[in-house]
């Protein structure tokens, strides 16, 4: 309940731009698609949002860009489907990137 209070408080606030951390954690799939919706509505006044989730699957339905950040650094930044090309994955199979990712890494180390 306290997540959905700050979600909708954050969006009351018409600021050109909105910083939130894991909105969807803990939210059911109604709640998750009402995020959603008020992100898209933001993007379409033309302010922006810039998020963390680790649910890049989901994410691919709203987002512009992904900045990936990794092990402290950033891995990649593009859109959705450069992300899937670069990593060689399909859209809905995004949710492998951070595997694929950690075995680049164990294989540095």
């Amino acid at each position: 309940m306290k997540q959905k209070v700050m979600l909708v408080a954050a969006f009351m606030l018409e600021r050109p731009l909105l910083i939130i951390d894991e909105p969807f954690l803990g939210l059911d799939t109604l709640a998750i698609k009402a995020v959603i919706d008020l992100m898209q509505e933001q993007a379409r006044k033309g302010n922006s949002i810039l998020l963390t989730t680790h649910l890049l699957k989901e994410a691919t339905q709203f987002v512009d860009e992904f900045v990936v950040l990794y092990d402290g650094r950033i891995r990649f930044t593009g859109s959705p489907h450069h992300l899937a090309a670069a990593s060689q994955l399909s859209v809905d199979n995004l949710e492998q990137f951070f595997e694929s990712i950690q075995e680049e890494l164990d294989d540095e180390r």
